[in-house]
């Protein structure tokens, strides 16, 4: 048996060339390359509890909080990440939000996903564009999400 284990990993270690499929072709490194910077920025208040999605159109960022205490969402100048604002106040009356699963900017606006609520929120730029303001809720049928 030994002779045969041996026999086994000498068989193994052939270097013989593999064919491939016409279209498939072996590399030895990635074809395109990236690489991720990313520097320390100081903040004299502790806004987020658990970020979690971020969003950049334009010269703004949004940061969602997913476990935020009072907001869901905070609104930043980029490059620079300077604070400009909150949204999505957490609470239980007709303008506040139960959580915040999701958000996109579309349209110079941006949409947030209130699934316990099961609403749509549309925002939009105030005339300085340092704030979001809420301009229409959509009301969701229960059996477009989860259960």
């Amino acid at each position: 048996s030994f002779l045969f284990l041996c026999l086994l990993f000498l068989f193994s270690c052939n270097n013989s060339h593999k064919e491939y499929g016409k279209n498939v072709f072996p590399y030895s490194g990635f074809l395109q390359e990236k690489e991720l910077k990313g520097e320390v920025i100081e903040l004299d208040t502790a806004l987020f509890r658990y970020p979690f999605r971020i969003r950049i159109k334009g010269d703004k960022a949004i940061v969602m909080d997913l476990h935020g205490s009072e907001y869901y969402g905070h609104l930043f100048q980029y490059p620079s990440f300077r604070y400009l604002s909150s949204f999505g106040r957490r609470g239980d009356s007709p303008t506040e939000m139960l959580s915040m699963e999701n958000f996109r900017f579309h349209n110079h606006k941006v949409w947030t996903l209130d699934a316990n609520k099961s609403e749509l929120t549309r925002l939009d730029f105030s005339s300085s564009g340092d704030s979001l303001l809420r301009e229409e809720t959509v009301t969701l049928d229960e059996d477009i999400l989860r259960p």
